[in-house]
């Protein structure tokens, strides 16, 4: 009976692992097959679109969005990262700002998650007021300036986590905070502050919210990618001739991408705690 009674707890705790594991599992193979059932779908419903899409030439192709793409998102990376970063490593060190630093922040974190789209409206009326004319350019800067906060809570975030061993040491030894951010900060950090650019790109990328807002739906040339699959989502195609499902397919593989290369960045720091 003791034998019995020592074994029914363990017993009931695999039993209960067993049902755990199989309700992750399940959750897991719905997220798997949901996306696989999209990218399915899309395939299928541009499996004849693709020559008119990578048609240079032709009324319909990609290739106009897709520079489109690249032009804001090369414009607003760097202006996000230039600024983003610096506000990020100057709350990283107290010495900077003093007993307000907790504040700056918190602050920072708050702003990080603010909707992107709230901003992009008033970053809209902002403009309707000026009687500026919506261009691409002007809504990359606009984007640009709506993803520094991510950008802040993102680097804030690496830097917190990257060499505070190293950091108190030089701090105690009496460097600068100059010396800190050249010598700890930025080598210590330098692969998952990258990550976290590449994070802020596929939200630029696929920002297409905030520039269909920005240029209030204005004949700006050519739309990104993901604006231009907004706007023409809804357009009516005979099943297997959708240029905006190749369209969507290709900007699907680019986030892949980016996001992929975050992770590779992100691992030689993770493997590099852990043997700690």
């Amino acid at each position: 009976m003791a034998v019995s009674a020592m074994h029914a707890p363990r017993t009931t705790e695999r039993s209960g692992s067993r049902r755990l594991a199989a309700l992750l599992s399940a959750c897991a193979a719905v997220l798997c097959v949901s996306v696989v059932a999209i990218i399915v779908c899309l395939a299928a419903a541009s499996i004849y679109a693709w020559p008119n899409a990578l048609h240079w030439y032709g009324p319909h192709n990609v290739f106009q969005p897709i520079w489109a793409t690249l032009y804001v998102t090369f414009l607003a990376l760097p202006l996000a990262a230039l600024i983003g970063i610096p506000a990020a490593i100057a709350v990283s060190d107290a010495r900077i700002f003093g007993s307000a630093v907790t504040r700056m922040r918190t602050a920072i974190a708050i702003l990080g998650g603010f909707p992107t789209v709230v901003s992009a409206v008033a970053a809209a009326i902002a403009l309707a007021a000026l009687h500026q004319q919506a261009t691409l350019t002007a809504a990359a800067i606009a984007v640009a300036f709506l993803n520094m906060p991510l950008m802040t809570a993102l680097a804030t975030a690496v830097l917190a986590g990257g060499t505070p061993d190293l950091r108190e040491v030089a701090t105690a030894l009496g460097a600068s905070p100059t010396y800190v951010v050249r010598r700890v900060l930025l080598p210590g950090s330098s692969m998952r502050l990258g990550a976290a650019v590449l994070i802020v790109a596929t939200q630029i990328i696929g920002g297409a919210a905030a520039i269909a807002l920005i240029t209030g739906w204005a004949p700006v040339g050519s739309w990104p990618l993901a604006v231009d699959i907004w706007a023409h989502g809804a357009d009516t195609y005979r099943f297997g001739e959708s240029v905006t499902a190749a369209g969507a397919l290709i900007l699907t593989i680019a986030i892949w991408l980016l996001q992929g290369a975050a992770m590779l960045r992100q691992a030689p720091s993770h493997d590099a705690q852990e043997s700690r």
